[in-house]
């Protein structure tokens, strides 16, 4: 099982099993999100809240984080994780598609790290659950790169 596909940058491309699909790594993906953002749950009035301080605190503190959004601290995120599968065609040669798991968007950049590191857990997961859905070779160790746009 020596055959090598390549590709246009000379890289050595080697198959996992002969004739079969396969990835050699997953890629997340931070997306800066500029086009769909939603920040109305920065423009509540909390007319619920029957202490007027307590609701003028709220709408100060709201007030205090959209004005940081809007100075640049911070943005709206996706996240997602893909692979790019490599399809053998014959020839030694193959055929690229990438595939993608869902995505999460509306994430605030500065959340913690902790949470982002979950998600970014969550995404990779999902993706592989897809390439093994499509019998789709994974090496045993395989190779996560992150990618921020």
């Amino acid at each position: 099982m020596d055959t090598k596909y390549n590709n246009t940058d000379n890289r050595e491309i080697k198959p996992i099993n002969e004739n079969k699909p396969f990835i050699q790594s997953i890629t997340i993906e931070t997306i800066i999100d500029n086009d769909c953002v939603d920040l109305s749950f920065l423009t509540q009035l909390y007319e619920y809240i029957i202490d007027s301080n307590e609701r003028e605190k709220y709408l100060a503190e709201d007030k205090a984080r959209l004005d940081s959004y809007y100075n640049q601290s911070w943005d709206m995120i996706g996240i997602k994780a893909y692979a790019v599968v490599y399809i053998p065609i014959g020839n030694d040669g193959f055929m690229t598609q990438r595939i993608t798991s869902g995505g999460l968007w509306g994430i605030e950049s500065d959340s913690d790290k902790s949470y982002i590191e979950d998600i970014k857990n969550e995404q990779i997961n999902e993706l592989k659950q897809y390439l093994a859905l499509f019998n789709i070779d994974m090496p045993e160790n395989i190779i996560i790169k992150e990618t921020y746009q």
